[in-house]
């Protein structure tokens, strides 16, 4: 991840697990943005979880996962090796086994 001064933009590249970047579709997620946050928020909506009982960190890992907090609020980490898109389908599957629906 990179700044580019003065400019305000942040740049965020992904790279092989070897190190030299590549295209997102073969690429680690490195770390959480808004993209993948709206993605969970438009599932965790519909199934209506209140977004303050929601845990996003922004590390992600391999796998992504879903666990219920000792606060009972869900910890929803993205997986890092697969796309959103692809990833957010098994979501509510995830999250009726952390909730032990």
């Amino acid at each position: 991840m990179f700044r580019n001064p003065g400019s305000g933009v942040l740049l965020i590249v992904y790279q092989r697990q070897g190190g030299s970047p590549c295209p997102r579709s073969t690429a680690m997620l490195e770390v959480v943005t808004l993209k993948e946050i709206d993605a969970i928020f438009a599932v965790t909506d519909a199934l209506g979880i209140h977004r303050e009982m929601l845990v996003i960190p922004l590390g992600p890992a391999s796998p992504g996962r879903v666990r219920r907090l000792p606060s009972g609020k869900l910890e929803i980490i993205v997986d890092a090796a697969r796309p959103i898109e692809e990833w957010v389908k098994e979501l509510p599957k995830l999250i009726a086994a952390a909730q032990g629906t």
